[in-house]
């Protein structure tokens, strides 16, 4: 996670210096998505567009997690020598999964970028990263669902620091160092956990 920050932060650094490609500090206006030459620009479009790429999403992930390289990916995050052990290429399969979740950041990114119609560096500032590495670390670092539960949280939470402006940094930094006291497995799988012994 901290290697992936601080590749952020240099891919910043170039977005705002290499202003002929990516307009600089500035930003750059991105062109109307469009399928099959219709332009998408209703609100109810871009709603079931996101809605299915999440629905694919989820269910890409779910099984992959459940295939042959998911449980090779479990293994290496359990124990990277105990799966060494087992048979398992770690490089291989780090490298692999980067490239996976880079296509994934990427294929959204592009998304998000038709909907907003213009980008600007920002989008891979410091603060922009922490928020989404909090978001898998409050939903849950192994846990599909636990990773939307922690996006819609804090989605919604800058409109409840509305009157704390400047201060979202903070917010982020203390919700994620008490994560990692109180609930280091992240909301879903703790809660999860807690419901099967119940039973």
């Amino acid at each position: 996670a901290m290697a992936t920050l601080g590749l952020g932060i240099i891919i910043n650094i170039v977005l705002r210096n290499e202003s002929q490609y990516t307009g600089g500090p500035d930003g750059m206006p991105v062109l109307p998505m469009s399928i099959m030459g219709t332009e998408i620009t209703s609100l109810q479009a871009w709603y079931w567009i996101v809605a299915v790429l999440l629905c694919f999403s989820i269910w890409a992930s779910l099984n992959l997690i459940r295939s042959p390289f998911g449980r090779a990916l479990r293994a290496l995050h359990g124990s990277e020598v105990a799966a060494q052990v087992a048979g398992v290429k770690v490089e291989r399969y780090k490298a692999l999964i980067f490239v996976m979740s880079a296509v994934f950041a990427s294929l959204m990114g592009s998304i998000t970028a038709h909907y907003i119609g213009f980008i600007t560096p920002s989008v891979s500032d410091f603060p922009h990263s922490i928020e989404l590495l909090t978001m898998v670390v409050v939903g849950g670092v192994a846990s599909v669902y636990g990773s939307v539960v922690g996006a819609v949280l804090l989605t919604a939470l800058p409109q409840a620091l509305a009157n704390f402006e400047g201060w979202e940094t903070v917010a982020y930094g203390v919700i994620l160092v008490s994560c990692m006291i109180f609930v280091p497995k992240g909301i879903v799988p703790t809660l999860a956990n807690r419901f099967k012994k119940g039973h």
